[in-house]
């Protein structure tokens, strides 16, 4: 995986942990795919309020977005 500023935090992760980026990668789109599938309705309500079209840096953006709003409210 090429170390651009859109994925840095994905190369940070990735070095954390001993992997490749594309490993790191991998496994967010695992857990995306998972989650959309969920029938719990507050994980339903997420993926309603992200917008069509949006891509995996969107959707982990608004993730981290939303961790820290939790952690700070």
């Amino acid at each position: 995986m090429k170390n651009t500023e859109s994925n840095g935090l994905i190369m940070r992760v990735a070095d954390q942990h001993g992997v490749d980026g594309d490993v790191v990668l991998g496994v967010i789109r695992e857990a995306l795919a998972a989650a959309q599938r969920s029938e719990d309705s507050k994980a339903q309500a997420f993926w309603a309020s992200i917008p069509e079209g949006a891509s995996e840096l969107e959707v982990v953006l608004r993730i981290t977005q939303l961790l820290r709003m939790r952690k700070a409210g």
